[in-house]
């Protein structure tokens, strides 16, 4: 037994030497991958002359900067104005239906807002002219985004109307301070822009005299929780607002300054049905003029604190 134990120990001896002895064969380099006077074999990043990967690397840092889904990040083109504190708490005001988030566009010719509300029912635009800043100085036009109800907010501090702000890019946030105290907004991604405004083929351009919210006020005290809709319709000589729930009617005619026929012809009276609640909201920013056309997007001009301000509202459709 001894000897046999011997004999399996020296060939399992002998089988590992004849292992050690055989080599494998080393590879031809290929000289189209990465060629390198130091490697025998394909560069490694170990290498100081490693090149393939690090073009890898640089690609992939580039795209991290884009950001995610192609969306390249917050670059605002620099500018600094200084304006009262009065006027963007207004324009904040005139936004509100839009939602958290408010785009606005800087250029030659001063402050610009073009944006849907968040139900996409709504549309407000906002023009806020050079004029009206006591300061402005952009080096390009630019275009950033903003938390609306943060802004909204942070105007509290600056209630009594007086102070004069200054608006200021940093890197990717925006400075507001009075020279008492400064609040920083971080910019959004980019990516989105100014709505485009639609271009409806109107009947009727109606100088309002008159208050209309006050009209609002009237037809929503026989409306209910699931029918707060008001009725406009127009012949030509006279502006009417009417409300139809299941619990009854409304109706009422209005004062009006001019009522103009944009089509130059006998026109058939008009008639659109829009939602109540957001048209109190457009009313409460100083309308003075509205467009109207059969089931279409009501329009509505105005201006407060030098903003000059349109609103778009989509019609509820009803039978003519």
């Amino acid at each position: 037994m001894g000897e046999l134990e011997m004999e399996q120990e020296t060939e399992t001896q002998e089988e590992q030497e004849k292992e050690e002895i055989q080599q494998p064969e080393m590879p031809v380099p290929d000289e189209q991958v990465n060629p390198c006077e130091n490697c025998t074999m394909e560069c490694s990043p170990e290498c100081e002359n490693f090149k393939g990967e690090e073009q890898e690397d640089d690609e992939e840092q580039e795209q991290e900067f884009v950001g995610t889904e192609g969306r390249p990040q917050a670059v605002v083109s620099p500018f600094e104005l200084e304006i009262s504190s009065y006027k963007i708490a207004d324009l904040m005001r005139a936004t509100q239906m839009v939602g958290s988030e408010l785009t606005i566009e800087l250029d030659d010719e001063g402050l610009n807002v073009s944006e849907m509300s968040y139900g996409q029912t709504a549309m407000v635009v906002a023009k806020l002219p050079k004029s009206a800043f006591k300061s402005y100085k952009i080096e390009s036009p630019t275009i950033f985004t903003i938390n609306r109800d943060i802004m909204s907010r942070v105007m509290r501090a600056f209630r009594w109307g007086s102070e004069e702000l200054k608006l200021k890019s940093m890197e990717n946030k925006l400075l507001i301070s009075d020279g008492k105290r400064k609040y920083t907004l971080s910019f959004y991604e980019r990516g989105r822009q100014l709505s485009k405004e639609p271009q409806p083929d109107y009947t009727y351009e109606i100088q309002m005299k008159t208050e209309l919210k006050d009209k609002l006020r009237e037809a929503g005290y026989i409306s209910d929780s699931t029918s707060e809709c008001v009725i406009f319709s127009c012949d030509g000589g006279v502006f009417d607002v009417s409300s139809e729930t299941c619990g009854g009617a409304y109706h009422s005619s209005c004062e009006v300054g001019l009522i103009k026929n944009l089509k130059n012809e006998k026109q058939d009276a008009v008639k659109a049905q829009f939602q109540m609640e957001e048209l109190k909201q457009m009313l409460s920013q100083g309308i003075e003029v509205l467009w109207l056309a059969t089931n279409a997007p009501l329009k509505l001009t105005g201006s407060k604190s030098e903003i000059k301000l349109t609103y778009y509202l989509a019609p509820r459709t009803i039978e003519v």
